[in-house]
């Protein structure tokens, strides 16, 4: 048995090392009526006067047993001894599973909620889990067994505040050993013992049987995760702003530079598909391939990702529906939802050709009224006398974002397509000199619109981009 001078020096080193608290902290103690969490108090009472803390207990109890009542009065008595505050709670309803979550999960984030609120409403600074060394073991093979990154392999952390895990250095052996000598009860949870359940088939079998060939194993796994947190630290550190990497937006979604993506380095390329978008590592290495396509997608637990041109759509919020058709009669016309606004107008003269600004003799125009709708397949243009281009390729030439062409407006009148802004207008031979001209430009100036994904277009560099256009 671990002699009781031993554990109190490896609590007080994890304490101190990691900084978990400081004297004058309120420090909300997690207890569940098990040895760990009674260890931990026991622990935390005794070393008080020395860390000079004000200590208080939680339980909630989340209904998932029978006797589950029975821990909540145990740890209320077990406060009451200690002349701790105390603050309990029982669920009104059993937790019921939900998809996507196990009940175990579930109770998890019950749990959090509650200490978090009491933590809140006690004006508490810390609180103090009863996770050991063990089940910083247990964790690390858990995420290395299912295939984790970056995160999963950095194990548990001694601190993640508020919370703090002051027995991380103790071993659960070494815990029980210390009650039964002592003569502390605590409470035991008979579903610890089900090794359907993946953490106790680890707790209870793979690590003592690996421990048998190798005895300092879950000290060397816990090495093994701090090493990999301070990887992780650094990459954090490292990684350049998120708003550096962004274009623009399209409805709220940012839109990446791949290029300035593929300047990274490939593990902070890698880093970034762990840290903002959940992906795991398979996931991740797709979202590499990802990055040298021309197009492409993804989904994953962060949120869509589409590539398309030099761009990389990461799509959290749905977009307004796609553009349907719409009639335009009078000199203007809104479309809110775009941040777009129309206008036509006789002019003098036609003024040098802009992406956002078209022009022509006004006898070539069949309107107003003209009709404002989205890209079809089949759609042509007459780009010359005589020469007529597939929408879709002039697209491309200008390298439209897929994500972008179901609400890129295209403006006909009764005799074709007349234009789409940003990518090309129809020629037009008329006889009468006097123009007429279209005009689109933003609503909000401040706002994002469609053709932001110009800014990186070669077009935007020659000079013929939104730089050079209204609305900009």
């Amino acid at each position: 048995m671990t002699h009781p001078s031993t554990l109190r020096t490896r609590i007080l080193t994890a304490i101190r090392r990691y900084r978990m608290m400081e004297p004058g902290m309120k420090v909300l103690v997690a207890v569940s009526g098990g040895a760990d969490s009674v260890f931990l108090l026991h622990w935390l009472m005794h070393l008080k006067p020395i860390l000079q803390v004000d200590l208080a207990v939680a339980h909630l109890d989340h209904r998932l047993r029978p006797d589950s009542l029975d821990d909540l009065h145990f740890t209320a008595r077990l406060a009451e001894d200690f002349h701790l505050p105390f603050f309990g709670r029982r669920l009104p309803e059993p937790l019921e599973k939900k998809p996507g979550q196990n009940l175990e999960e579930q109770a998890r984030l019950a749990r959090l909620a509650f200490l978090e609120e009491t933590l809140r409403r006690w004006g508490g600074h810390r609180i103090a889990l009863g996770h050991t060394l063990t089940d910083a073991a247990e964790t690390f093979l858990f995420h290395l067994f299912r295939g984790a990154g970056f995160t999963g392999l950095s194990g548990l952390r001694p601190v993640r505040l508020p919370y703090v895990r002051p027995l991380i250095l103790i071993r659960r052996d070494e815990v029980r050993q210390y009650l039964q000598k002592e003569g502390i009860p605590y409470r035991e949870d008979p579903t610890n013992l089900d090794l359907e359940r993946t953490r106790n088939f680890l707790r209870l079998q793979v690590i003592p049987l690996l421990e048998e060939r190798f005895p300092a194993l879950q000290e060397h796994l816990f090495a093994t995760s701090r090493l990999n947190q301070e990887v992780l630290e650094d990459l954090e550190q490292r990684f350049p702003p998120l708003e550096t990497l962004i274009d623009h937006t399209f409805f709220g979604n940012p839109v990446l530079s791949v290029e300035a993506l593929r300047r990274l380095p490939r593990v902070l390329q890698r880093w970034f598909a762990y840290r903002y978008l959940g992906a795991n590592y398979p996931e991740s290495e797709e979202f590499l391939r990802l990055l040298e396509c021309p197009s492409g997608r993804l989904h994953l637990k962060g949120g869509r990702v589409v590539r398309s041109f030099g761009w990389l759509l990461w799509q959290q919020k749905l977009p307004p529906r796609p553009l349907s058709p719409q009639s335009w009669e009078g000199p203007s016309l809104t479309l809110p939802d775009l941040n777009l606004r129309f206008v036509f107008r006789p002019l003098s003269e036609c003024p040098a050709p802009q992406a956002f600004q078209a022009c022509w003799p006004e006898d070539t125009v069949a309107g107003p009224p003209f009709t404002i709708r989205a890209v079809q397949p089949g759609d042509r243009l007459e780009v010359r006398p005589g020469e007529w281009k597939k929408v879709k390729i002039l697209l491309q030439t200008h390298r439209v974002p897929q994500w972008v062409r179901p609400w890129l407006p295209v403006v006909e009148d009764a005799w074709g397509i007349l234009w789409i802004p940003g990518v090309a207008q129809a020629h037009r031979s008329g006889r009468r000199p006097r123009p007429v001209q279209m005009e689109v430009m933003k609503i909000h100036e401040h706002e994002a619109w469609l053709f932001d994904f110009r800014r990186g277009n070669s077009a935007a560099r020659s000079g013929t981009g939104p730089g050079t256009g209204p609305g900009l």
